[in-house]
């Protein structure tokens, strides 16, 4: 396995963790440490989409061949499709049991939100990477990959303004991209995805400059985002630290610092699929967080994700268990 995987993969195992503690809230008894704790990890979901798109269409130097695309949907689609299957109980309490459907409308939404969006805590970057795939595929026979990156910028524009920037948009605009499932729906990755595309066919441009000026627009561009998320807090326009204009150079930056890191991992394989793992496991464990501090009144944040940590640990090593039985479903769970 090349280095430059091999260092994308540490990054994907950094990013699940840095999104798994996001969603356990685990600096939450500490006030302001975890919104900034929160902002620190943002680049993870970017990076994903970008290595996605990069490692797919890197393997025919950029050209979009349907086997390709066709073999990564699968993929990805049987793993949201095992996954779901065990955060079923997430699935069903928060979408029927916490806010119970009366009428038909009811459950026509429910079915618009899990096919627009997600139906269990982080699947929407599945269905979005399944969606960017299929669509990057239809649009590079008619387009060259900068007018679909010009295309997708549009999509992220809507995506930071029901985001960072939610209100300044009038209400009925508002409840428009609300309806859609703006920021984190299916069109959620699609400039990321493009972007993926792009230094695919521009692999020079990820060596062209030395590495302390990547580092250093990583470091300028997170400070930046910083302020642009004060500011429109300021303003008190904040929606969310979801998206925002600085998070791109940040994702991009942090993307190709890890391609040419020069680390070495001797189970770069397995150390793929525990980030896998800890993505995709984290809904059923956000659940167990809740009932466990409202059964035994626990409250302190730090606590609960040390019992959390312990229940995400059993089910990477039950997951590889499986896997090393040769149980046929197992292999889709990574």
């Amino acid at each position: 396995m090349s280095k430059e995987k091999q260092g994308i993969d540490l990054l994907k195992f950094i990013g699940s963790i840095m999104i798994f503690t996001i969603h356990m809230a685990v600096f939450e008894s500490f006030g302001e440490v975890q919104s900034a704790w929160e902002l620190l990890g943002r680049w993870a979901v970017p990076v994903f989409f970008i290595a996605s798109a990069y490692f797919l269409f890197s393997a025919n130097n950029g050209s979009v061949e349907y086997a390709n695309i066709k073999k990564y949907i699968y993929r990805i689609g049987m793993l949201y499709l095992f996954w779901f299957i065990f955060n079923l109980p997430n699935f069903i309490c928060v979408r029927f049991l916490k806010r119970p459907p009366h009428t038909m409308y009811d459950f026509l939404m429910i079915a618009k939100n899990s096919v627009l969006s997600s139906t269990f805590t982080g699947s929407w970057y599945l269905l979005s990477s399944i969606f960017c795939a299929w669509l990057l595929f239809v649009l590079k026979k008619k387009m060259n990959t900068k007018q679909i990156c010009l295309i997708a910028f549009l999509f992220q524009i809507i995506c930071i303004f029901t985001s960072v920037y939610k209100g300044i948009l009038p209400d009925q605009i508002r409840h428009i991209f609300s309806f859609w499932q703006f920021p984190l729906n299916i069109f959620g990755g699609l400039f990321y995805f493009a972007i993926g595309l792009f230094l695919a066919e521009n692999q020079d441009l990820i060596y062209k400059a030395p590495k302390w000026k990547y580092s250093s627009i990583a470091v300028m561009s997170f400070l930046t985002y910083i302020v642009e998320i004060n500011f429109a807090k300021h303003f008190a326009i904040y929606g969310g630290s979801d998206e925002a204009f600085s998070l791109i150079p940040l994702s991009v930056s942090v993307f190709i610092l890890g391609m040419r890191s020069s680390v070495k991992i001797r189970n770069a394989k397995k150390l793929r699929n525990i980030s896998t793992i800890i993505y995709c496991a984290q809904a059923d464990i956000l659940l167990a967080k809740v009932a466990i501090s409202r059964i035994f009144e626990i409250n302190f944040s730090l606590f609960l994700f040390g019992i959390c940590s312990v229940i995400m640990v059993c089910i990477i090593a039950a997951v590889f268990w499986l896997q090393e039985r040769k149980i046929w479903w197992a292999k889709y769970l990574t």
